[in-house]
């Protein structure tokens, strides 16, 4: 019996701490998207829920959209430019958010509590920005705000 508890107790324990500790789930790797086009996209994100085309100040954009979290993944030229998170709920309003789209915590370039967190230190990205809205949200959710990722384009080998 006494052999039986020691090979069972190592094996109970790795087996608690694997499926029974919170993980830090991932939204998504938001550097992995830097310069794919759509199909690598939906590789990596999977399908859309929703494709479009927009003008944004005289320039023609793809877009594909993903209704978690309302993801925006913007294409120019066959490539990602940019990705908006409009809805990151129940993702909190503060810097340590930045870990849950696959990158290492740094601290930002700058942080107002009351309008926006930059970061312009994040290598593969011009800047990274959450940003508050001045919008009606749910009482569930303490600050309704987007995310705003502009991918360097000429900092990641395409």
């Amino acid at each position: 019996m006494k052999q039986i508890l020691q090979i069972l107790t190592p094996l109970l324990i790795s087996w608690l701490l694997c499926c029974c500790t919170p993980s830090n789930d991932i939204v998504f790797d938001a550097l992995s998207l830097v310069n794919k086009s759509p199909t690598e996209v939906a590789e990596i994100l999977g399908q859309p829920d929703t494709i479009f085309q927009r003008t944004f100040f005289g320039k023609q954009y793809f877009i594909q959209y993903y209704n978690e979290y309302g993801v925006e993944v913007r294409h120019y030229q066959g490539k990602v430019r940019g990705v908006i998170v409009n809805e990151p709920y129940p993702l909190e309003f503060k810097p340590e958010t930045i870990t849950k789209f696959g990158i290492d915590y740094v601290e930002p370039t700058k942080y107002d509590s009351l309008s926006t967190i930059v970061w312009k230190n994040i290598e593969g990205f011009k800047v990274v920005n959450f940003y508050l809205r001045g919008v009606k949200k749910p009482d569930s959710i303490e600050h309704s705000y987007h995310i705003y990722f502009n991918m360097d384009t000429a900092s990641v080998a395409q």
